[in-house]
């Protein structure tokens, strides 16, 4: 269960405290981008950072004792399942449970999904719909979306992009709809000069999530990577996901970017040094966690009805932010390390 929206937590305070703790505490300190992606999983965390530490170590290790597909993975990955669980309130042995249902259930769809691809969608679906368990026709859905999305641009959708369905199946359009929307998207992008390629059609598959005409969807992308192009340089200039990401905030551009820069500074503050896209990709996490409590006036959202909807908007970036869990391909002075990703 996500935290209470209006509770005045300050979730870049609460990441680094985290992420300074993990790395004191964890015996995979080297992997520190995964370490700062488990830290941004539990940003929104009520509990104190050496709480919320111990309880990402306690359902890593369960997880440990119980996931036969646990081990599989990159280890450093497993800290970040771990935090996500603990950030939304569920258990190991909950989710264990979960991956061996929906495994079955993506094998009668004809989803031939393994590694950490698998586990990233399930864990999307898990966080998207509150931690009720998957049913064969929401995984039927997902297959169906994903089916479409691959019909018009087959060689740019993968494995990778299951977890983008998962998020786009809780949207109410037709797959064909959706799909529709995502060309759209890419097609409109592409006329602004953005480079063809997976980085912008990982974008288009996000923004369907707006529920927008794919025109309103992208002139949203549009603003904030053109306001993004005249202030920063290096990876910000292609990195479609974080981007989209940003889209779902209703507000100024101008704040959006603001902010983003202000988390950028202390991020590069961190030892130790770090993958730039790293900075980017957590950044633009805890830019989202901060601004979506507030309206467009900087008032903290206290209505029912308002809370609701930025709880499922939490979640929905919740589940967006496992698509920015990459280890990227340069690594630095210290940390990080790359493995294949299998696909469907």
């Amino acid at each position: 269960m996500l935290p209470n929206v209006s509770h005045p937590l300050d979730p870049l305070t609460t990441f680094c405290d985290v992420y300074q703790l993990l790395r004191k505490q964890t015996t995979w300190w080297a992997d520190s981008a995964w370490l700062r992606f488990a830290a941004q999983a539990a940003a929104l965390s009520p509990a104190n950072a050496h709480d919320t530490v111990q309880r990402i170590r306690a359902t890593a290790d369960a997880l440990s004792l119980t996931a036969p597909w646990y081990a599989a993975l990159a280890s450093p990955l497993r800290l970040v399942v771990g935090a996500t669980l603990v950030q939304i309130g569920d258990t190991a042995e909950a989710f264990s449970a979960e991956v061996k249902a929906v495994r079955h259930l993506f094998r009668k769809a004809g989803l031939h999904l393994s590694g950490s691809p698998a586990i990233k969608a399930i864990l999307a679906m898990r966080v998207i719909s509150d931690s009720q368990p998957a049913t064969a026709p929401a995984v039927e859905r997902l297959r169906l979306i994903f089916a479409q999305l691959k019909r018009r641009h087959w060689w740019l959708t993968g494995g990778e992009h299951v977890t983008a369905c998962a998020i786009l199946s809780q949207c109410p359009l037709t797959p064909g709809e959706l799909s529709v929307i995502s060309d759209g998207i890419y097609h409109q992008l592409l006329e602004h000069d953005y480079p063809r390629g997976s980085s912008l059609w990982a974008a288009a598959t996000i923004l369907p999530a707006l529920c927008l005409p794919a025109k309103q969807a992208a002139s949203r992308f549009i603003a904030l990577s053109e306001m993004v192009r005249a202030r920063f340089t290096g990876p910000w200039m292609v990195d479609g996901d974080a981007l989209a990401m940003l889209c779902f905030l209703d507000h100024h551009t101008e704040r959006i970017i603001t902010r983003l820069e202000e988390v950028i500074d202390v991020l590069r503050g961190l030892e130790p040094v770090q993958f730039a896209e790293v900075n980017v990709h957590v950044a633009a996490d805890l830019v989202f966690l901060d601004l979506v409590r507030f309206d467009t006036n900087m008032r903290m959202i206290t209505d029912m009805d308002e809370m609701g909807r930025v709880r499922a908007l939490i979640r929905l970036q919740r589940a967006l932010s496992l698509l920015l869990v990459q280890v990227p391909s340069t690594p630095v002075m210290v940390g990080g390390g790359t493995w294949p990703t299998p696909g469907l």
